[in-house]
């Protein structure tokens, strides 16, 4: 049979699952992290689902964690995930995140993602919100409307680069090697040496040329031959 490429989840994390994966990747709520190492982008995802969908303390902390560590965020899948996103404020979000980021190229794609007139993120009728507090700085040149004061602003709830590293492997071989498929399926064959080709290519989302690629460099790094 031949191989065919995964570029998404079956289904998103939601509740408890997702809490355990946001804190595997530094989000600093109480509780434990999931045991098995989760994908960034594919996290970042469903965390932003919960967020648009009303869970403001879900979206502070993933705003936030943006801020941190997006230079190590594999831009290209997550463009994929959030363009295949039936809910357009996911998309929204996101294309505002990519236009608050304006500096990084990667982002060029995502931020053309959704046109047209800004949109709030809450409902704020009377203007009263922006009129007390003004927007939220972060997002004020974006396409979405967010009053200041809404998402709160608290870095401290998010591991550093420092220790994120330190916690999730693939984070610390995208810092080594770069934000990119190969660091993820290195890192998947450290904690899986005998994982197959196929396996290995759709946990990572990569294509399976990718994988056979990391494979067969990290069997050659491993060899114990002389």
């Amino acid at each position: 049979m031949s191989f065919k490429r995964v570029y998404y989840p079956d289904r998103y994390a939601t509740g408890l699952d997702l809490t355990k994966r946001c804190i595997a990747i530094g989000f600093r709520f109480a509780g434990h992290p999931t045991t098995q190492e989760p994908n960034i982008e594919e996290t970042l995802v469903a965390a932003s689902i919960a967020g648009v969908s009303g869970d403001l303390r879900m979206l502070s902390l993933l705003t936030d964690w943006i801020d941190i560590h997006f230079s190590w965020i594999n831009v290209d899948h997550l463009t994929t995930l959030v363009a295949a996103n039936d809910d357009k404020r996911v998309q929204v979000f996101w294309t505002a995140c990519a236009q608050w980021k304006k500096t990084d190229s990667r982002f060029q794609k995502l931020r053309n993602l959704s046109k047209g007139k800004r949109v709030p993120l809450i409902s704020d009728p009377t203007g009263f919100l922006l009129k007390r507090s003004g927007e939220d700085p972060r997002f004020k040149e974006t396409i979405l409307l967010i009053p200041n004061k809404t998402l709160r602003h608290r870095p401290v709830d998010i591991d550093p680069p420092e220790r994120l590293s330190k916690m999730h492997k693939a984070y610390r071989y995208r810092i080594m090697f770069g934000p990119t498929y190969r660091a993820d399926l290195l890192a998947t064959l450290e904690r899986e040496p005998a994982i197959s080709t196929a396996d290995l290519a759709r946990r990572c989302y990569s294509s399976f040329s990718a994988a056979w690629e990391a494979k067969k460099d990290f069997e050659i790094l491993n060899s114990k031959t002389a």
